[in-house]
């Protein structure tokens, strides 16, 4: 749960002072005939790079 849903009901009781890090291998997938679709490689390229970056561990929970 979030802080900012946690903050409004002030009988919850925070257990961890730090927040949990999770980490996790992230797989794309796709068949060998869609990869080259200009769609599909798109989404892929885009998801490649934003994960590389890894902006989205940055990003408040």
């Amino acid at each position: 749960m979030s802080d900012l849903v946690a903050s409004a009901d002030e009988t919850l009781v925070r257990c961890f002072s730090q927040p949990i890090k999770f980490e996790a291998d992230i797989c794309l997938l796709t068949t060998e005939k869609l990869r080259h679709e200009p769609r599909v490689r798109a989404l892929i390229d885009f998801f490649a790079g934003y994960f590389a970056s890894a902006r989205y561990r940055s990003r408040p929970s």
